[in-house]
């Protein structure tokens, strides 16, 4: 299993009235949502096109602060939190790194070059149980 090899950082929200699972800020093609099994990495690093051949940064922290800040004024029901997802033992959630390596693998059948962009972008996760291991 392949992990994020990049300083990377997901926004997840809970129900501040009663709410005992988290919510993860998604990116569909051309706007954000909210899913109860995705969230959205905000990485930092290179990134290329391509196709045209473009190379820019990413300052993946910022973006994600930019993206709080507009989820908390549209979702306030939420607590939103921003997590680095290297850290582990302070992440409530449990990301499935397996599936994402498989929507990451470069397929020539797709325009992305992915087989799933959509799961490429938000990574599956479920909640934390005890059973967990500190840092699993």
């Amino acid at each position: 299993m392949t992990k994020i090899d990049r300083p990377c950082w997901i926004i997840l929200g809970i129900l501040k009235q009663g709410g005992n699972a988290y919510v993860g800020v998604v990116e569909h093609s051309w706007s954000m949502g909210i899913d109860a099994e995705r969230a959205n990495l905000f990485w930092s690093g290179e990134a290329r096109d391509n196709i045209v051949g473009a190379k820019w940064n990413l300052d993946g922290l910022h973006d994600a602060e930019h993206h709080l800040q507009h989820v908390r004024k549209t979702r306030p029901e939420y607590e939103w939190t921003i997590f680095d997802v290297h850290q582990e033992d302070i992440l409530p959630v449990v990301i499935d790194w397996e599936r994402w390596d498989k929507d990451n693998a470069r397929s020539d059948k797709t325009l992305s070059g992915v087989v799933n962009k959509f799961g490429a972008r938000n990574p599956r996760f479920r909640m934390k149980e005890e059973t967990d291991a500190k840092g699993s």
